[in-house]
């Protein structure tokens, strides 16, 4: 009989220093989220080793702060507070600044983003392999679905809060829509892009200040633009830390760290999260120091034969990340949210929030947006950029196929196309994918 406590295993791998506090907590959100015991066992003894590049402490850190995350929703059914959630792509500055304004007003808040990290914990990092529920067969983005999950089945409390962002498609917004019956109290703000493209920033910026003066009207919060700044600097170096860890990779070529680990570092920058941003960025810091260390050790890593820009990788899907590893093809450079904002802009934080949001190459037209993924590759010498992980959005699906056309002319370097699902690990073939890279493999070798 096995007498381990895989519960407490799990924490101790992640090197939790508070292990044994947390685990109540831990034990009641996999009870929760249907996880079991030995889904956790196989996880600490299969899972994680094999996908993860464990032997860096950075590495167990950065999935910590992930499944910390995640266990701490489980406080928010006790601990009296507001509860502001937002969907992503979105600006988690502005989100902070809200939590950090309520705080200042003497309120306990927390911002949290629970659909994407409740999906990267549970398929990216534990390594669920059933079906989501209420998928039904049906091609839709697995984050919107775990959205309706959460507050259908209970896992995480009604917001007081929930802000909802239309930067990249609607079904986002219709999600959050069908959810006011369940969250009766909750104030709904919805941001969205409208379709002419000169307006844009000053729509957003519109949509964004009306939803302030709701939470205001509510709260009797202010406008800290002290504080906004603060926090801007913050995520700024945030960014830079990530940035200095791609252009290590880059330059060694070799995986000190996998692909896996550079999507989860890219959506530190999507996600929000209760540790402070000071903290992230040194985590970050930490994990770069200890890369550093270990390639100057010549400490054995497999080396990076091809260095390819990503639309975004499967956060909730190791392995797609591991057999592009295995070919030799590091995947550095994600484009989805690459943003060159990194000072306040604009005369108020409310006007740099609606900036922050157009800055992001999903907030481009598709002109703009395949002229910086060509930057992208040329500044970086990448050999080439891999796309095809959302047929199932009837937007990206289709502009995906152009940015490859686009792409592929002016750069004269090779698409990548695999069309998988980029939430849902039920319609990924791991052979069919291993052929078609294989195959570029050798082509670029003949």
């Amino acid at each position: 009989m096995d007498a381990k406590d895989h519960y407490l295993e799990f924490l101790k791998l992640l090197q939790f220093p508070d292990a044994r506090e947390v685990k109540p907590y831990l034990v009641r959100a996999c009870g929760r989220f249907g996880v079991t015991e030995q889904d956790l066992r196989r996880c600490c003894e299969k899972y994680l080793p094999q996908y993860f590049h464990m032997e860096l402490s950075g590495v167990r850190a950065l999935l910590r702060l992930y499944v910390r995350e995640w266990i701490g929703y489980e406080r928010l059914w006790e601990e009296p507070c507001v509860k502001i959630y937002y969907n992503v792509p979105g600006t988690n500055t502005g989100m902070y600044w809200l939590r950090e304004s309520l705080r200042e007003a003497g309120l306990d808040a927390e911002v949290c983003t629970p659909d994407l990290v409740a999906m990267v914990v549970l398929y990216g990092i534990i390594g669920l392999e059933e079906k989501l529920a209420a998928s039904n067969g049906c091609r839709h983005c697995g984050v919107n679905l775990m959205r309706g999950l959460l507050i259908e089945k209970q896992m995480v409390p009604c917001p007081d809060i929930r802000w909802s962002y239309g930067l990249l498609c609607n079904e986002a917004p219709k999600q959050d829509a069908m959810l006011e019956d369940e969250e009766p109290e909750t104030i709904r703000i919805l941001v969205h892009k409208p379709a002419k493209s000169g307006c844009q920033e000053e729509h957003l910026r519109r949509q964004i200040e009306h939803g302030f003066a709701r939470i205001r009207e509510r709260y009797q919060i202010g406008e800290n633009e002290a504080l906004y700044k603060k926090l801007k600097m913050k995520r700024f170096m945030l960014a830079m830390r990530r940035e200095q860890i791609l252009r290590f990779l880059n330059r060694t070529a070799e995986f000190v760290i996998g692909n896996e680990e550079v999507g989860l570092i890219e959506t530190l920058l999507l996600a929000s999260f209760r540790t402070d941003l000071d903290e992230i960025a040194e985590l970050l810091a930490e994990l770069l120091k200890e890369m550093q260390d270990r390639v100057s050790e010549k400490k054995a890593c497999r080396p990076m034969k091809y260095r390819y820009a990503v639309y975004y990788t499967p956060v909730c899907n190791p392995k797609y990340a591991k057999i592009m590893e295995d070919y030799g093809i590091g995947l550095l450079n994600h484009t989805a949210f690459a943003s060159t904002a990194v000072a306040i802009q604009g005369k108020n934080p409310l006007e740099d929030m609606a900036i922050e949001c157009m800055g992001m190459l999903i907030g481009k037209d598709l002109a703009e947006e395949a002229g910086k993924i060509c930057g992208i590759i040329e500044k970086n010498h990448l050999d080439g950029l891999v796309l095809g992980m959302f047929p199932f959005d009837r937007w990206m699906g289709a502009l995906q196929n152009l940015l490859q056309k686009i792409v592929e002319e002016r750069t004269g370097k090779h698409v990548l196309m695999y069309e998988t699902d980029f939430w849902n690990q039920e319609v990924f073939t791991g052979d069919r994918m291993e052929s078609v890279v294989e195959t570029l493999v050798l082509s670029r070798e003949a």
